[in-house]
């Protein structure tokens, strides 16, 4: 009788999860053209220029976590390249900075023994996404590309656990941790970007490390993560499972194959995916983002993820 109560809840999660993986993961690939996810995307993009329009030139951007393929996605390589040297001394520390950081991640990267992945998405440097090569020294593009439009001058510095391949001039990939970002000096680039990566860095006090960071280094912050009280968790794409208890979130880990995830074969990486991702709630982006404003993006009358942005410079003490 157990035994027929049990098979019966297992077909019913089965049966969820089938849901989620036919219909739910089409909607919501931000990497499909069309789809809401790709939609929100491109608007809250839109709320990024909107952000920098007026910001002078040349713009440094640190994109933390972030790959050169979004910014492909999202359209913005035809606004990256220089019209000419960097001029002011911040400026020119900054890129002092940049290629000190650089020439260490070659040194480390030189040394370092190659680690294989367990798992999918299991912390920030899985993020970066199939661009990503692990043995790959940090690079940036040589070459300058000049916009027509006249609006480029703009450098993003890539900060990933992993070196990325860089395609396109503008970008700059260095290997660090978004919880220390000291080997840059205050207010080094003019915007702080992320885009879902603080509900990867471990649990609240890492992600206050990262803010605190993101603030101390950027003059203004663009960040984007979920909202832990929408019903659907966005990675693992089955209803309410950040509010389930870690040992049930490991059986359904290691019984069936939810959201961007396969199926875990044990239960060591099983836990290990489930802890990778702590969502953050309104009232905390608050308190790690005191002088920020958060908009929220919402889908069907439901708050889907948060926009923390500051328009202003942050001149504060942290």
């Amino acid at each position: 009788m157990v035994q027929g109560s049990q098979q019966q809840q297992q077909q019913s999660v089965a049966a969820i999860n089938q849901i989620t993986r036919n219909v739910l993961k089409k909607i919501a690939d931000n990497t499909k053209r069309g789809s809401w996810a790709n939609r929100m995307r491109e608007r809250r993009f839109r709320l990024f220029r909107e952000l920098i329009a007026g910001m002078p030139r040349p713009l440094r951007i640190i994109d933390v976590g972030g790959t050169e393929s979004f910014w492909e996605q999202m359209g913005f390589i035809g606004e990256m390249g220089s019209g000419g040297e960097v001029g002011t001394a911040q400026q020119a520390d900054v890129a002092r900075q940049v290629d000190a950081a650089k020439k260490a991640d070659f040194e480390q990267q030189a040394n370092a023994v190659p680690q294989e992945k367990t798992a999918q998405h299991m912390d920030a440097a899985k993020k970066t996404g199939s661009e990503q090569r692990a043995n790959a020294a940090p690079q940036k593009a040589t070459a300058r590309q000049k916009n027509p439009a006249g609006e480029g001058n703009v450098e993003i510095t890539l900060l990933n656990l992993q070196p990325q391949q860089i395609r396109n001039p503008g970008f700059v990939s260095v290997v660090g941790d978004a919880r220390d970002l000291s080997r840059f000096n205050d207010q080094s680039f003019d915007v702080a970007f992320s885009n879902s990566v603080i509900e990867h860095v471990g649990g609240f006090d890492d992600q206050t490390r990262m803010a605190r960071e993101m603030q101390r280094v950027g003059k203004r912050i663009f960040l984007q993560t979920p909202n832990r009280n929408f019903p659907l968790e966005p990675h693992f794409l089955f209803p309410f499972f950040q509010f389930l208890p870690l040992r049930c979130q490991v059986w359904l880990l290691m019984h069936f194959r939810l959201g961007w995830y396969s199926r875990f074969k044990n239960k060591e990486t099983a836990t290990e995916a489930a802890k990778s991702v702590r969502l953050l709630t309104r009232k905390e982006l608050k308190e790690l983002f005191p002088h920020a404003t958060i908009r929220k993006e919402k889908i069907a009358g439901l708050t889907k993820s948060f926009v923390v942005m500051t328009r202003k410079e942050i001149n504060r003490p942290l």
